[in-house]
């Protein structure tokens, strides 16, 4: 792979499971993983080949596996086209300007959504930090085996609780989830589940 190789969010690609092809588009790309959307996505656990289609030939991006899945159903919910994160078996050695510490994903909140953000890592029992911005403001979720441990808001002091249902409203600005912080247990009172069901409801009672 050329290191003039350029990944930009909007690319599209083929995922291939077997012999089965799949139009895809790159979401979100790291040295370590990406998330493409794609209808319908194939399960957790499936192995998987993320193929660049050129107008010459096909290049190989890389091989991994199916980490996690949003289905139509729940995609229409959380406000993100369906889709996978997929986990590289090898880092991409053409993104070199990506250090190995730095974030491992990225993008953009109009795209992704901190309701999907957090569904993943409740479905895949993640630990991470969840680090957020939009204009002047920045917002940072720990979070520990699928649960959130702390939040904080730059601009006022708010409980953890509260925190992340501010949060959970912006829909534009920039997201980066990268290795935990901290794994101390303490701050937040609600699961992950009960803030997005607390959204959801939100959602139906704005928008009858």
């Amino acid at each position: 792979m050329r290191e003039s190789l350029r990944l930009n969010v909007g690319t599209n690609v083929a995922v291939w499971i077997g012999r089965e092809r799949r139009a895809a588009q790159l979401r979100t790309v790291s040295r370590f993983g990406a998330f493409v959307s794609c209808d319908p996505p194939p399960p957790p656990g499936a192995a998987v080949r993320l193929v660049l289609e050129t107008e010459h030939e096909p290049r190989m991006l890389a091989t991994g596996q199916v980490a996690y899945q949003i289905e139509r159903g729940s995609a229409e919910r959380l406000g993100t086209p369906p889709g996978i994160g997929i986990r590289f078996d090898r880092p991409l050695p053409s993104c070199r300007k990506i250090e190995a510490a730095a974030p491992r994903f990225t993008g953009e909140l109009a795209e992704v959504g901190l309701p999907y953000l957090l569904a993943m890592v409740e479905r895949t029992q993640r630990s991470c930090r969840l680090r957020l911005i939009r204009g002047d403001e920045t917002a940072t979720i720990d979070c520990a085996g699928g649960e959130i441990v702390t939040a904080q808001l730059s601009s006022r002091p708010l409980a953890t609780d509260d925190v992340v249902r501010a949060v959970m409203q912006w829909n534009d600005g920039t997201f980066a989830m990268s290795p935990p912080v901290s794994t101390a247990r303490a701050g937040a009172t609600k699961s992950i589940a009960e803030h997005l069901l607390e959204y959801e409801r939100g959602r139906v009672i704005l928008n009858p």
